[in-house]
């Protein structure tokens, strides 16, 4: 009998998702067409230009600082925008309690095809994809990632996958942004062809500003969707704070793998950055529950010009296979960008 309910469950939840995503999109538009009515309906007044121009300030301030963190901190948020050729390498060593270590050598080349409106891009991304989710992200095996808390499997071999990847952005405004990609992924010896579509959003709501990201993925076999939501606000001086709720479904894990995150960035100096952050991550099948805590501190430091960073790592984790109990470890990476 399980058996025959199962596969109606899963069609279920498929067109749950895609309903979800046309919803999305229909909002994308909405938003749209009310910011251009706005635009032409609204009358220039001096106390609106005032105000416009405070609100702008403010945004300002916030994206300023939440990009020049991530940008010093590798984050995907900004990585995965830039218009530029770059090629990054980060060798990585992790100590485990009971004196396990864990080596990788992640590598993103970024080059940006000439003559094209700087609108296409090629990219070779080969890193740790423990969750094997189809798209080239560091969301939960690579250091630094506020996001490392995802579950994985301590005992098994961290498996890699290679994408080379065809990126086509038709729109890449500040707020709303739509990106396109495809190509091979290579992992565990076979070859898939996957597909991608990135849609997001951002707007500002007095100090805070508010980023959704919705994420599509289907390699031929594997429907996926990723939704990510992002608060920040800065702080006193150079300090950001975030909160970040990440939603990942695939057909595989048949269910979602939730991860919550809080996280506090601030600029130390010249070349000198902290990050703290506090996550959980959990699944909703087969009951919804939390599998993971991790509590970490990040100092990140330049240490030839801009180009070659130092990264140090001391976190602890809650895992519930542990029954809770803590296990520190410390990870240490060396980036040089090119």
């Amino acid at each position: 009998m399980a058996n025959c309910v199962r596969p109606r469950l899963a069609c279920k939840d498929r067109l749950h998702h895609l309903s979800f995503i046309v919803l999305i999109l229909a909002a994308w538009q909405a938003c749209a067409r009310d910011a251009r009515a706005d635009s032409e309906a609204a009358s220039p007044t001096p106390d609106r230009d005032r105000a416009d121009k405070i609100h702008g300030a403010i945004g300002k301030g916030v994206r300023g600082l939440g990009d020049r963190l991530d940008l010093f901190f590798s984050d995907e948020r900004v990585e995965a925008e830039l218009q530029q050729s770059r090629l990054r390498i980060r060798p990585t060593l992790e100590w485990l309690e009971g004196g396990e270590t864990d080596q990788s050598i992640p590598i993103r080349i970024n080059i940006v095809l000439p003559r094209l409106e700087r609108k296409w891009q090629l990219r070779f991304t080969s890193i740790e994809d423990q969750d094997d989710d189809l798209i080239p992200d560091r969301v939960d095996v690579l250091p630094g990632s506020p996001d490392s808390a995802t579950l994985q499997d301590d005992a098994a071999e961290d498996p890699t996958s290679t994408f080379v990847t065809l990126n086509y952005t038709p729109v890449a405004r500040a707020k709303r942004n739509i990106s396109m990609s495809g190509g091979p992924k290579l992992r565990d010896g076979s070859i898939k062809l996957f597909t991608a579509l990135r849609l997001r959003f951002s707007t500002r709501l007095e100090k805070w500003r508010p980023r959704l990201t919705q994420t599509v993925y289907f390699d031929g076999d594997v429907f996926g969707e990723r939704t990510r939501l992002d608060f920040d606000r800065p702080l006193a001086g150079e300090i950001l704070f975030r909160t970040t709720s990440t939603a990942t479904y695939t057909e595989t894990s048949d269910g979602f793998e939730l991860v919550q995150t809080f996280l506090v960035r601030r600029f130390l100096g010249t070349g000198k950055a902290l990050q703290t952050s506090v996550s959980a991550a959990g699944t909703t099948r087969p009951v919804t529950a939390v599998e993971r805590y991790v509590a970490a501190v990040g100092y990140r430091q330049q240490v030839w010009k801009d180009w070659l960073l130092l990264s140090v790592r001391p976190e602890i984790r809650y895992p519930r296979e542990a029954g809770f109990g803590p296990e520190p470890a410390l990870i240490l990476s060396l980036q040089a960008t090119f």
